[in-house]
């Protein structure tokens, strides 16, 4: 309806206060959309934040961890070498002592 066609001021000031409510009304529920949509927002965002985070600190361990994993295996590695190298040397020692032996009988 027209606010122009209307002949009686009175009933036009009312249609024009409706109006006002109305679109007032209508403005603030899309500011308080609005508001919801950009608080979710950021909450999406501060929970990729988190999550990526949480994501580094998880690749850091797992690093770590598998860093501590090598350096274990490592000196195992090393440990058993060790082990090889000092028997073999126990086995030349004994073999030495007993040619010395050996030839010590054979000299007398």
């Amino acid at each position: 309806m027209a606010i122009r066609q209307l002949k009686d001021i009175d009933q036009a000031e009312r249609l024009l206060i409706v109006r006002r409510k109305k679109r007032m009304g209508q403005m603030q529920q899309r500011a308080q959309q609005n508001s919801q949509m950009q608080a979710q927002m950021n909450q999406q965002t501060a929970q990729a934040a988190s999550q990526g985070k949480m994501q580094e600190i998880q690749m850091q361990s797992q690093a770590k961890i598998a860093e501590i994993q090598a350096d274990a295996q490592a000196k195992a590695q090393l440990l058993q070498l060790e082990y090889q190298l000092k028997g073999q040397i126990e086995g030349a020692k004994s073999q030495s002592q007993m040619g010395m032996k050996e030839q010590d009988m054979e000299f007398r």
